[in-house]
């Protein structure tokens, strides 16, 4: 099975058996990653589907067919493209001494605590201090599934390092295996008042005029509620083929500035307080204009701010809904907060090592997610145009990994994977260098690329909140 027979089986997911896949050619190039999973083939599919969905936007709305290229190493070196960023030549993303594997009395534990609330909200539920030596202690005497219980009810992260078998057996993985990879779909039952058909009629007449040529999703608007990896990837995917992408934050919201450097390519950013009536009037404001919203809140979160799937529709009958969550919205898990490397863990991907387990070299399941998400978005507007009406699409980290499973047991292992990722110098041809108000920045090119209309960023990225809540095009 080659990269493009998954890319078309990922477009037939999506609703779109004619995708022009003969107009897609991927460089076999070797991988960078030290593993022997088939991460590379599958990040070349995800980005091939990104540039065949950016062409058949820019063809739809009146340009030339395109053709599109990915080189399979460049592809698999994106799946850990914020390790290769660096800030006036320092790496600004890092892990917090406290997120890893620790040995538990009867297994092992993986703790995430990038972010300073989850990691104190962890220390508080086992009293610990912030001392990697005293939690290794104290964890090594509890049971594993304690761990796990004690941390979820303090709203902190700890998980018990499952392998694949015990994971496939997990009721969750059964509810997530009823879904594809990418689920995509109009809803047409929800009811709609008597001026949106107008509304949506506009909204598809001003997507088709707003375009002078230059690239696939001029005059396209984002809103970009997320934070981390998976969800500001997908919005760094439209930024790049010419989306106006405004991400929405809040100053009293914890980030990791690195990743926010890492995914805002491209991007403006506004702050957004939704815990106030003004700040939830002004992203109802953006959403009535929006053409795309997406949602990686946990699951419920918008709807408990008065913004659930029927509101949304209500504002924007023409909107398309993307969302993001760990372990889906249903079952068990449904709902339960998680982080690539989180998620990593619960379903079998964490890997032996000589200590003890190991992430993968790399954060497949972010980047993959990001990928296709944006891809979905640009399918979803092509239909949209044709069709009009509110779409939804929905993607889970867990499912992602599922894929990464099922696509394992179905493609060949790497033959000869390198020893260890490409340094910086290695990397240097696909890095591009800019001025920002973070300082110098090195970071990774797209990995894909149209011969037409080459993947472009409006601009660096920019500090939190540098913006007003506002569209521009």
């Amino acid at each position: 099975m080659t990269p493009k027979q998954i890319t078309t089986e990922l477009a037939r997911d999506l609703g779109w058996p004619d995708a022009p896949i003969d107009r897609l050619s991927v460089d076999p190039t070797p991988t960078a990653l030290a593993t022997w999973m088939p991460i590379a083939d599958m990040a070349a599919a995800a980005q091939g589907l990104v540039g065949l969905a950016a062409a058949a936007m820019h063809e739809a709305r009146g340009g030339p067919a395109q053709d599109v290229a990915v080189d399979r190493w460049s592809a698999s070196l994106s799946m850990t493209a914020s390790a290769y960023l660096t800030v006036d030549g320092e790496k600004p993303v890092s892990w917090d001494p406290l997120t890893g594997y620790f040995r538990a009395a009867d297994g092992w534990v993986y703790l995430h605590c990038q972010f300073p609330h989850l990691r104190d909200r962890l220390l508080e539920a086992f009293a610990l201090p912030n001392d990697r030596d005293a939690v290794i202690a104290a964890l090594a005497k509890l049971p594993a599934q304690q761990i796990e219980d004690r941390a979820a009810q303090a709203g902190g992260c700890a998980i018990m390092r499952q392998d694949r078998t015990t994971w496939d057996k997990h009721p969750q993985a059964a509810e997530l295996k009823r879904r594809p990879v990418i689920s995509l779909e109009r809803v047409a039952d929800l009811p709609t008042g008597p001026s949106n058909g107008t509304r949506a009629q506009a909204g598809r007449r001003r997507l088709l005029n707003a375009w002078t040529g230059r690239s696939p999703l001029e005059g396209v608007r984002v809103l970009d509620l997320s934070r981390v990896i998976a969800g500001p990837m997908m919005g760094r995917t439209l930024a790049e083929h010419g989306a106006e992408v405004l991400r929405i934050g809040a100053s009293h919201l914890p980030v990791f500035e690195g990743l926010v450097i890492n995914t805002g390519f491209g991007k403006r950013s506004a702050h957004v307080d939704l815990r106030t009536d003004a700040g939830r009037d002004t992203l109802a404001s953006l959403i009535r204009e929006a053409d795309i919203l997406i949602d990686g809140f946990r699951p419920g979160a918008l709807a408990a701010l008065g913004l659930g799937q029927k509101t949304l529709q209500d504002l924007n009958p023409n909107l398309i809904y993307l969302t993001l969550s760990a372990f889906g919205e249903t079952g068990p898990w449904g709902g339960r907060r998680g982080f690539d490397t989180y998620v990593q863990c619960a379903t079998g991907l964490s890997m032996d090592g000589p200590d003890g387990p190991t992430r993968l070299p790399c954060q497949p399941l972010d980047y993959l997610s990001g990928y296709l998400g944006g891809a979905a978005a640009m399918v979803a507007l092509q239909r949209r145009i044709a069709e009009g009406g509110f779409w939804r699409i929905e993607l889970a980290l867990a499912r992602t990994a599922i894929w990464l499973w099922e696509m394992t047991d179905r493609l060949p292992a790497e033959v000869a994977p390198p020893k260890a990722k490409p340094s910086l110098g290695d990397a240097a041809p696909v890095m591009i260098e800019m001025a920002s108000n973070f300082g110098h920045l090195r970071a990774m090119c797209p990995a894909v690329s149209l011969s037409d209309t080459p993947p472009e960023w409006r601009g660096p990225p920019v500090p939190l909140g540098s913006s007003d809540p506002v569209w521009t095009t």
